[in-house]
């Protein structure tokens, strides 16, 4: 068996929130994203129970600029993907006690 501290992170879309969906529209993305997200929580619940030294965790990292995004229908306040890595990464390097953030 491993020892020692495990992180996971999955790259997830806030545009997978239910309560934050204000657009609609893009239903296999935004069912896609909802499902990682329910799915990632109750991998952390379930793997926390083994171990304290599993940590789960999602990155949303914003709108970055990407052909993808171009077409999104609020393509505005996009970030070049550096910035946006970086915003992301306190989470990976020391992740919250468990709970996903809102």
């Amino acid at each position: 068996p491993r020892t020692g501290r495990t992180v996971f992170a999955a790259l997830s879309a806030r545009v997978g929130s239910i309560g934050d969906n204000r657009l609609g529209g893009w239903h296999g993305y935004r069912a896609s994203k909802a499902a990682l997200n329910i799915l990632t929580a109750n991998a952390r619940m379930d793997l926390q129970r083994a171990s304290r030294d599993i940590h789960v965790t999602l990155v949303m990292p914003g709108l970055v600029t990407t052909e993808f995004a171009a077409h999104a229908l609020w393509s505005t306040g996009a970030m070049p993907p550096g910035p946006a890595c970086r915003q992301s990464g306190p989470p990976i390097r020391t992740p919250s006690s468990g709970r996903p953030s809102t």
